[in-house]
């Protein structure tokens, strides 16, 4: 999981959150938007598992959505 950053030709930041599966190197989702805080980061996860199912462990930098109280909620109620 990692995130992306650019802008729009206004100068509008824009964000991308990118899952791939290690293994296989698939792109599994990128989510696109202005602002991508923990909480949307852990809606996409939660999709993402009802969908897929959900991994025994995730790679992640230390960044601050990585490092917020609800994502290691969510990863810690999920056994992640």
């Amino acid at each position: 999981m990692d995130f992306m950053r650019d802008a729009l030709w206004d100068g509008r930041p824009l964000q991308t959150f990118n899952l791939l599966e290690d293994g296989s190197r698939e792109e599994v989702r990128i989510a696109v938007d202005f602002s991508l805080p923990a909480t949307r980061v852990v809606r996409v996860l939660v999709e993402l598992g009802e969908e897929r199912g959900l991994p025994r462990e995730i790679v992640i930098d230390n960044g601050p959505r990585f490092a917020s109280k609800e994502f290691a909620a969510w990863a810690a109620k999920n056994d992640v």
